[in-house]
This record gives structure tokens, C-alpha cells and sequence, in this order.
């Protein structure tokens, strides 16, 4: 007679309790066993034509409240996207209220994947899109990789998303300055704008690295036509990454013709624009075109994009032949026209191209002509790249001249000062040199002072990020660490919105911080408790206005030696 499953089971178990397991080890080792097992074999195409009811088989409710079965399940979702059983599983967990927020937190990026897979990725992304969005304002777990995920995932994805987190920033901005009073009958809460942006900015970071930025639909969204010459040769551009001399010598032609007008959102894709700064104002010895028509023709392709204005023939060649003598000309105030924008970014062109030349000298001239975007936008790059080439190869603790460093921070500033739309951009200069802690410490604390200053001004959650890593950093000097929490918080005051006070709490509980405020050494000195005392009232008060941040308050007046007055 032929061995039942079931007999097989109770002589395993029999044997498993002969050796010395208990009830529990056995239970356990049955159901790791199953699970690989399941992990290993499960087939969705037989898991789904089982014809299970609408709310999936019978025995899938008790499955789903032990733990180990819900990881089962996130683990095959993640596989299997598309399979009706595993959506049946986890619709039915993200409408427990017990496993919600585990469900959501744990399987958005494989319901996203399924959406795609499904063709439904725009439909999907409206459905979610304000789930997501709330739960990045609110700064909740991972909210922002599942955002990303959810607006990133393809080309149509990435460009509705362009569009609608676009027109919400810009409504959000009306009504916090008053121009729009409310947004659907809700004032704006504080902090909002500047999350809202700081999400855009992320969404649309993750699209231009999977190469989503210059793609057909986010160009027919700017403006362009199926049939345009211009979409077409932007989009051969950006898959290049490269912009070639006849790239640049089409694109003034096609940017210079007399409908041209409506299409110029076209020519403003972060990529291409990319890429016609660094061929204009880096030098031939590096990404820059070599002197001649090609580089008069990005020149001019920039005053385009600065001015609003399409260059007629003659403008364009009495912009080429002043180009190559520009240099040392401070010309050309935003809004102008074409020919006063040419001046500037052929100037500016010129200044940043010079080999050999004083970084101050090079700063002085470039400042003035900050107020034209093309020419300002040169001269970020050319900050970016000194800045950078300054901190390779140089040792942490060795003298340096900071002089070139120094007129490089003033050109950011002084670009941060004259195009606000550029803040982010120059938030990215100062962290990136900043985070890699090189200089001396004068340097680094002129770094931190730049960057808070931009956080005033709204670029909240890309300043905070950098500040949190210097003063995480073990390479951070004390006295850098301790200034970046005072300077810090010498700029802020409450009240706090929510994702700001968990960053901010976040950023005082750091480790090397709280070692730099002496807490670690039992510092108890008037001078080091008044030192700290900013500090101690600022998690005070998160700890008392943010109930889902007092254990970490009082976690961190008790590590610092202060009574919480909280209660």
C-alpha cells in the first residue's frame, strides 16, 4: 500500500521530535521548508487559472496573518507582478488595516511594475499619483523611492508627471505668495512648496538617468510636433549625449527659423541645455567646441534660449563674428533681445574658456554678467568644474591658496543672487564640493554658510541632505560640525513642518554631532551647556509639537544630559 502525504509528514515528525526538537523548531522548520520550497516552483500561470473566487482561495486569509507567509507573498509580487493570485493577496493586505503600511511600504515598486507591464502606466500613475505624494509630504518610510518609482517608470510616466508636478508647484508657489489665495479652497501649508519642488526635482533627476528626459513624449509635451525637424534632431542629441559641431550648426539653423518661436520649450531640456553649456564655456580641452562656426553656432543657440527670440540671419552673423572678440565684454541685461544676450554669453564664453588665468580675475568678470540665464548657467559650470578640479589630489589637512575656491563660491552666490530658477542647480555645486570635506576649514565653514543661505531661500530638503552628511562625516572637524548645527538653526525657526522636523532631529541625533558638542566627554561647563542650549530647545520643541518624533527627542535629551521638560 502506497505512503499517504500525510504519513509522510507525521514520521518526519515523529523523527524531528526523536531528535530533540521541540513543537515549535518543528513548526518553523516545516514552514522555512515550505516557503523555499514555494519561492523556488511557483508557477503563476497555474497559480491563476485555478478558478478561485474574486477574493482569492479560502485558505488565503489565514495565510496572509503570519508573517512569514506575508514576506512569502512581497517576495513572489516581486517577481510576478502580473499573476491574480499574488494582486488578489496584496489588495487584500493593503485593505487590512492591521498590514496596510507594511503592504504599501513593502510592494509599491513591484505594483508599479505591474502597471507597466499591464500597458497601464498612465492610468495607473493617476490613480497614485496623489497617494504617493501626500505620503512624501508627510515623510513617510521610503515615500520617496516609491514616488520615483511610480513617475519615473517610463517615458509617458515621466512626462505626465513633468506636467502635473510641474503645475502643482507652480499653483502651490501662487498661493503661498499670495497671487493665488488657495489651492482648491486649503491654504498651503508651510514647507510644502518647497517639498513639492524638491519631489519634482527628484522625479525628474531619476528620468535623465534612465535616459527618459529627451524622449519623444516629454519633447511632444514642450511643444513639439510628430513631424517637427526639431524634436528630431534634440532627441538625436540627447541619445548621443554629444553634441558634435554639426549639432550645433543645425540646431541654430532650425532654432532660427521663423515659426521657431512655439518650439523653443524644446531646446530648454535639461540635457540638451547641458550640453550646449558645457560645448560653449568648457574648453576645447576638455567637452568644449574648438573656436569657429560651430561654437558661434551654440552661442548663438543660447542666446536664443536666454532671450526668448529667434536669432534672424543677420543677428546670427553679426553675433558669430563679435563672438570671438566678446570676451572681455561685460554686455547684455536679461531681457535685452537677442543681440544683448549674445553679448553677454559671448562674453561670458569667453572668460570661462581662458587657460592660465586668474580664477579672481576670471570671478570679477563673470559676476556682471550673471543677469543673462545662458551666461549665468556658463558660469555655474565654470564654478562647478574649478571647484571640483580644486579638490582632486589634495589631502585633507595641507595649506592651500583658497583664493581660487573663494571667487568660485562668490560666482554660485552671485548666479543664486541673479537667476533664482537656478538655485538648485547651485545648491548642487556647493554640496558636491562640500561633501568631499577638502580645503581648509575656513573654506568648509564659508560652504555651509553658502549652502543654509540657499535653504533659506526654499531649497530646503537638497541643503539639508548634504548638511546632514558633513556632520555624520568622521572627517568633519569639530568645530565644521558644531557650526553646522548652529548656523543651522540660527536661520530656521519654528514652526517646523513635519518632513522638515524629522530631517532636522535626524541631523542633531548624528553621532559625530552630538561627540562635537562634548556630550560624549561629559562636558558639563557653563560654556559647552550654552553652547548647546539652541540645540536642547529645538528638540524640545520638535519633541512637543511632533508626537511622532518625541521618543527620538527625548531619546536625545537623555543622551545629552538634559532633563526633558516635555511632559
Amino acid at each position: 500500500m502506497p505512503v499517504t502525504e500525510e504519513e509522510r509528514l507525521q514520521s518526519l515528525h515523529a523523527w524531528l521530535l526523536c531528535s530533540g526538537d521541540s513543537e515549535e523548531q518543528i513548526a518553523v522548520s516545516f514552514d522555512d521548508t515550505l516557503a523555499v520550497l514555494c519561492a523556488s516552483r511557483f508557477d503563476p500561470s497555474r497559480a491563476d487559472g485555478a478558478g478561485d473566487p474574486p477574493g482569492g482561495p479560502p485558505w488565503l486569509g489565514e495565510l496572509l496573518e503570519r508573517a512569514r507567509w506575508r514576506e512569502l507573498v512581497y517576495t513572489l509580487h516581486a517577481r510576478h507582478p502580473s499573476s491574480a493570485l499574488l494582486n488578489t493577496a496584496v489588495q487584500r493586505l493593503l485593505a487590512s488595516p492591521a498590514h496596510a503600511a507594511e503592504a504599501a511600504e513593502r510592494t509599491s515598486e513591484s505594483r508599479d511594475a505591474a502597471a507597466l507591464a499591464g500597458g497601464s502606466s498612465v492610468a495607473h500613475l493617476l490613480d497614485c499619483l496623489a497617494d504617493r505624494l501626500a505620503a512624501r509630504l508627510s515623510g513617510g518610510p521610503g515615500a520617496s523611492k516609491a514616488l520615483v518609482a511610480l513617475c519615473a517608470g517610463d517615458e509617458a510616466s515621466a512626462a505626465c508627471s513633468a506636467l502635473l508636478l510641474g503645475g502643482l508647484c507652480a499653483a502651490a508657489e501662487e498661493a503661498a505668495a499670495g497671487r493665488g489665495g488657495e489651492v482648491k479652497g486649503e491654504v498651503v501649508p508651510p514647507g510644502v512648496v518647497a517639498l513639492l519642488q524638491h519631489a519634482t526635482a527628484e522625479v525628474a533627476a531619476a528620468a535623465a538617468e534612465r535616459s527618459l528626459g529627451a524622449h519623444r513624449f516629454e519633447l511632444l509635451a514642450a511643444g513639439a510636433t510628430l513631424q517637427s525637424p526639431l524634436a528630431a534632431c534634440c532627441v538625436s542629441i540627447a541619445a548621443s549625449g554629444s553634441l558634435l559641431a554639426a549639432d550645433a550648426v543645425r540646431l541654430r539653423a532650425l532654432a532660427s527659423e521663423a515659426d521657431a518661436s512655439p518650439l523653443l520649450p524644446v531646446l530648454r531640456r535639461p540635457p540638451l541645455v547641458r550640453l550646449l553649456l558645457a560645448a560653449a564655456f568648457s574648453p576645447p580641452q576638455r567637452q568644449g567646441l574648438p573656436p569657429g562656426d560651430a561654437l558661434h553656432a551654440a552661442l548663438d543657440v543660447l542666446a536664443t534660449l536666454s532671450s526668448g527670440e529667434p536669432a534672424s540671419p543677420g543677428d546670427a552673423a553679426a553675433g558669430g563674428a563679435a563672438g570671438g572678440a566678446a570676451g572681455g565684454a561685460a554686455g547684455g541685461a536679461a531681457g535685452g533681445g537677442w543681440a544683448a544676450a549674445r553679448r553677454a554669453v559671448g562674453a561670458a564664453s569667453g572668460v570661462c574658456r581662458e587657460e592660465g588665468s586668474e580664477p579672481l580675475s576670471q570671478a570679477r568678470r563673470l559676476v556682471p554678467l550673471c543677469s543673462d540665464a545662458a551666461a549665468a548657467g556658463g558660469a555655474l559650470l565654470w564654478a562647478h568644474e574649478g571647484l571640483q578640479r580644486g579638490a582632486l589630489g589634495r589631502r585633507s589637512d595641507a595649506s592651500e591658496d583658497e583664493e581660487a575656491p573663494e571667487a568660485q563660491v562668490g560666482v554660485v552666490m552671485a548666479v543664486a543672487a541673479a537667476q533664482p530658477a537656478l538655485l538648485r542647480q547651485c545648491c548642487a555645486v556647493l554640496s558636491a564640493r562640500l561633501r568631499q570635506l577638502q580645503g581648509g576649514l575656513a573654506l568648509q565653514k564659508r560652504l555651509v554658510d553658502c549652502a543654509i543661505s540657499l535653504l533659506a531661500r526654499g531649497v530646503v530638503a537638497p541643503v539639508m541632505e548634504a548638511l546632514g552628511e558633513v556632520a555624520s562625516s568622521s572627517a568633519a572637524d569639530f568645530s565644521l560640525a558644531r557650526h553646522v548645527a548652529l548656523r543651522l538653526l540660527a536661520v530656521v525657526a519654528p514652526p517646523y513642518a513635519p518632513p522638515f522636523a524629522a530631517s532636522l532631529l535626524a541631523l542633531l541625533r548624528q553621532p559625530r554631532l552630538k561627540e562635537a558638542f562634548g556630550a560624549s566627554f561629559g562636558e558639563a561647563s557653563q560654556a559647552a551647556a550654552r553652547q548647546r542650549q539652541p540645540l536642547v530647545e529645538t528638540v524640545r520643541h520638535i519633541g512637543a509639537e511632533h508626537p511622532p518624533l518625541k521618543e527620538g527627542a527625548a531619546a536625545w535629551l537623555f543622551e545629552m544630559g538634559v532633563a526633558d521638560t516635555s511632559e
